[in-house]
């Protein structure tokens, strides 16, 4: 299973091209498990994203048939160090660097049409939507797969949140998914430790 972190893919974010990181696997922390922040003296920075989970083996996918290769998705948050250059592993493939909720089925739903509302302490901070991505995920499937094939299992995590949140030892975020215009429903929670 690979675990594909992609940065800058919001409209309007600044800091230079879209980039794609391979992380770790150990990097990946479910829903209702805690995240520990490391003892590195680093700031952190909290990005929500959605995640879409790759549920067939392919290489060279066209743009057309990408939808075929995502089976589900679930609402996704990926954490970076400030220490570190953009793209260094040590700075975003740590132990709990990314985090994902429980996975939808991706039939029938607009994957470029999704609605996440991040929360922290029961307080809304934010509210995105996919259509703002600069990549929209389903091209981001077709480019991924040029360079290397996908395979079943497979993360790649969009993160096209514009609002960095920090955050602190005791902090819980949660993340609700709303497809197409429904109603929000938690798909993520994470205790920060």
């Amino acid at each position: 299973m690979k675990l594909i972190g992609i940065g800058n893919n919001y409209q309007g974010r600044e800091g230079g091209a879209m980039r794609a990181t391979l992380l770790a696997d150990s990097a990946l922390v479910h829903s209702n498990k805690p995240v520990f922040l490391p003892y590195d003296n680093a700031n952190y920075v909290l990005r929500t994203c959605l995640v879409a989970r790759i549920g067939r083996l392919g290489k060279h996918i066209g743009r057309r048939w990408a939808s075929r290769y995502v089976d589900a998705v679930a609402a996704g948050f990926t954490m970076q160090a400030d220490n570190y250059e953009a793209g260094d592993p040590r700075g975003n493939s740590f132990d709990g660097a990314v985090m994902t909720g429980q996975f939808v089925s991706a039939e029938g739903i607009d994957i470029d049409n999704i609605t996440i509302a991040t929360s922290v302490n029961g307080t809304e901070c934010s509210r995105m939507s996919t259509s703002l991505m600069t990549i929209g995920t389903l091209d981001l499937v077709s480019e991924l797969s040029k360079s290397f094939t996908l395979k079943m299992g497979d993360l790649i995590f969009t993160s096209w949140g514009e609002k960095d949140i920090t955050p602190m030892i005791g902090d819980t975020f949660t993340a609700s998914l709303c497809i197409a215009g429904g109603e929000h429903l938690e798909n993520l929670r994470i205790r920060i430790k």
